[in-house]
């Protein structure tokens, strides 16, 4: 563990699985003037319209990892060709039960953050050690800070267009449960977190200043909402409400006031940006009664979109 830049480089093989998107021209003309009775009329000069951009191919590679003597492995997605300008990092912790694929599918990260380089690690048995949970991960005692650390490291000293600057972190539900564990032991290893349907089932005995953003549904079944409600429990873990969690995130990045409040469709934001520390803290509460990644709908962003926003203007803040 350590700084995320000072590690060295080794080797990585890229082979792929390709989508191509498409990109569609649109082509103009002008038309010649009409001729005056007196004046010669003078045909005008078509003007070419631009060039669309390249559409974007990306590639697929299950790259492996050994963590104390285990083999684990993650999922590397990124465009085909290196950029000439660094590529922000996004490392997706999946769901429990499910395979980063899937996630991968679920999340739809590609079509909405544009050329980035995209890591979705594995957990063991589909699990993550979040704490007090969550299934044959915990129960083994894996250590997942120790791998998804490594994760990022090897990301980084591989991907030699990788934005070291721009490492952010995402997590759902069990996954999401690992993000913040991951926060609170290692807050230098990123530039921005953000959750969906979760909240920490680890102690934090001083939680980090990091911009952060919460994703929730307001009638999530496993979650409450406000500190009124009484708490659920994990093995005889006391969970934080919805609100209860974003009131420590303001706490620790030192935020006032009542925060700006937008809504789109069923998804209310509102966001903290009068914070000591500079980094801001967002809630992203949509309206529903299930636990699922949010998928939006034609007046309602989806969840990685909101979350992409968030990443992209802490970037915007910071150039």
């Amino acid at each position: 563990m350590g700084a995320k830049g000072r590690w060295i480089a080794v080797g990585g093989v890229l082979a792929a699985a390709v989508v191509v998107s498409v990109g569609v021209a649109v082509e103009w003309r002008t038309t010649p003037p009409t001729p005056s009775p007196t004046v010669a009329a003078t045909p005008a000069t078509a003007t070419a319209s631009p060039a669309p951009p390249a559409p974007l191919t990306w590639v697929s590679t299950s790259e492996p990892l050994t963590v104390d003597g285990m083999a684990r492995r993650y999922l590397l997605v990124r465009p085909a060709t290196a950029s000439k300008t660094p590529l922000p990092v996004v490392v997706l912790l999946h769901g429990r039960i499910v395979t980063p694929e899937f996630e991968e599918q679920r999340t739809g990260l590609p079509a909405v953050v544009g050329p980035a380089i995209l890591v979705y690690p594995a957990g063991y048995q589909n699990s993550w050690n979040a704490g007090v949970c969550c299934a044959g991960a915990q129960a083994a005692g894996v250590d997942d800070v120790a791998f998804v650390t490594d994760v990022v490291h090897q990301v980084l000293a591989t991907q030699h267009d990788a934005a070291g600057n721009r490492v952010f972190l995402v997590g759902f539900s069990n996954g999401g449960k690992m993000a913040f564990r991951l926060a609170c032991a290692e807050p230098d290893l990123f530039d921005g977190v953000a959750v969906v349907g979760a909240v920490p089932l680890a102690p934090c005995a001083h939680p980090p200043a990091l911009p952060f953003a919460e994703v929730a549904i307001d009638n999530d079944p496993l979650l409450t909402l406000t500190p009124a409600q009484p708490p659920k429990a994990v093995n005889g873990f006391p969970q934080a409400s919805i609100e209860g969690e974003v009131a420590t995130l303001r706490s620790a990045n030192g935020c006032q006031g009542d925060g700006r409040t937008q809504v789109q469709g069923t998804v209310t934001t509102t966001r903290w940006t009068d914070c000591r520390t500079g980094k801001p803290v967002e809630l992203d509460l949509y309206q529903g009664n299930a636990h699922v990644w949010p998928a939006g709908d034609a007046t309602t962003p989806s969840a990685q979109q909101v979350i992409w926003n968030f990443f992209r203007s802490i970037t915007e803040d910071h150039q």
